[in-house]
């Protein structure tokens, strides 16, 4: 095996061997999680496809078309071309009895998609130089008549069968890296949170120790201690030890910022106030809707075990040492008293007495006795909530009066917390585009 094609193994994110000859590749191939090996590296048997064609003399025969070789993706595209300095980034090249006849095809197989920057591959198809059949190669040597058979078929199948499953393990290989991501900044967020809870403890110890050192001096002292004396005093050792607990503003920052709270029957709405979030420049990151098509809104992977979810939604509400609350949208319905995740949610924010703001929704196809569902409490149905219906034909829909509140509750809610919102005209012909105003 060329020592280039190994080299080329340690820097693959996947790969698909066809051929026993390059299963070797694979003892240089280091997946990304090595429980995952199976998705990140596919090994088959060299690809067949029969054909029927002419050879040299006229006569008519059948003959196996036989694809061996490689193809994966780069885990980077940075610094390859200084590693393989005589190649360019990305490329499929086409080798014949062991020689190379067209360094490229990915131009013609690919589909400009992204992804198909990090492709790299090399296929061995021998029958290109069978000489009992005609020659097939270019008058330069540097690539193949696009008119012959055994070409035609070659870029089939790896336009059509191939090149789409080595991008499918790209994309597993991507939402492992992500999850990594995740999971490194779970356990840092973790780690921040321990230590703001000893900078905590610490200041608490040392400002209740200062404090009563203070007052017993002046009361040896025969000092006559009033409120405001005392108040003094417990300020100024606040103010001594505030910069044990100096890490708060960092914690502050990385927590998520907004809840959407929903039952999945509920997407259709949650979909709608992910999207008017996110129109008013709240970025994905900093909003937990663990229903969204979007990876990054979403509880994170490692999260997601047995009772992984509560686990992140108790240390989301409760066990954080940063006193930051996040502010909760709550999709409200008739469903939303069956799904256990959801009554999670209002409890702890009663619990933590979190701000909220309720968007109920009415279903024109639910039975008669959930038509008329109204939320209670704990929720503050002390203020007015924002009313939706979803129609017969599954559409939300909001008069203009309920378009214009809709669109003024996020604004209020986005501009309190800190975000540059978009204009409430604007937020109301975009969100009209989301949903049916009648």
């Amino acid at each position: 095996m060329d020592e280039i094609v190994i080299s080329l193994s340690f820097g693959l994110s996947n790969i698909v061997i066809l051929g026993k000859e390059f299963e070797t590749m694979t003892s240089a191939f280091h997946p990304i999680r090595t429980e995952r090996l199976q998705d990140l590296c596919y090994i088959s048997d060299e690809k067949v496809i029969p054909i029927e064609m002419l050879n040299i003399k006229g006569e008519k025969n059948n003959y196996e078309l036989r694809i061996k070789g490689w193809i994966g993706t780069y885990k980077t595209t940075s610094n390859s071309k200084a590693e393989i300095s005589d190649f360019p980034d990305n490329y499929i090249s086409l080798y014949a009895n062991g020689k190379m006849g067209e360094f490229n095809i990915l131009p013609l197989v690919g589909k400009n998609k992204m992804t198909e920057v990090y492709v790299v591959g090399q296929l061995h198809v021998d029958l290109f130089e069978l000489t009992e059949l005609p020659d097939m190669a270019l008058s330069n040597r540097q690539g193949y008549k696009s008119d012959d058979i055994r070409y035609q078929k070659v870029l089939e199948y790896v336009r059509n069968e191939l090149l789409p499953l080595v991008l499918r393990m790209r994309g597993v290989y991507s939402d492992l890296k992500k999850a990594d991501k995740k999971e490194r900044e779970l356990e840092k967020g973790k780690a921040a949170e321990q230590k703001f809870k000893k900078a905590v403890n610490s200041m608490n110890q040392k400002t209740s120790k200062g404090a009563a050192k203070a007052i017993m001096k002046k009361l040896e002292s025969g000092e006559c201690l009033e409120a405001d004396v005392v108040e003094k005093i417990v300020a100024e050792e606040i103010s001594a030890n505030s910069a044990d607990i100096g890490i708060k503003p960092q914690l502050d920052m990385d927590k998520k910022k907004i809840l959407i709270s929903h039952t999945r029957a509920d997407k259709d709405l949650a979909d709608v106030l992910y999207e008017m979030l996110k129109f008013n420049n709240v970025p994905s990151k900093d909003i937990l809707y663990t229903n969204s098509d979007d990876e990054e809104a979403r509880i994170p992977e490692v999260a997601c075990g047995k009772s992984g979810i509560y686990d992140y939604l108790r240390d989301f509400f409760v066990n954080s040492a940063s006193d930051q609350k996040p502010y909760i949208f709550f999709v409200t319905s008739a469903k939303m008293g069956k799904s256990w995740g959801a009554v999670t949610e209002v409890g702890a924010c009663w619990i933590t007495e979190a701000d909220h703001k309720i968007f109920n929704l009415y279903d024109e196809g639910a039975p008669d006795n959930e038509k008329s569902f109204r939320p209670d409490h704990p929720l503050d149905t002390d203020s007015v909530w924002q009313e939706c219906t979803r129609n017969k034909e599954k559409e939300i829909c909001l008069s203009k009066l309920q378009c214009d509140t809709f669109a003024q509750k996020v604004r209020i809610v986005c501009e309190h917390l800190g975000y540059e919102v978009k204009s409430k005209e604007e937020n109301k012909s975009y969100l009209g585009r989301l949903v049916r105003v009648e």
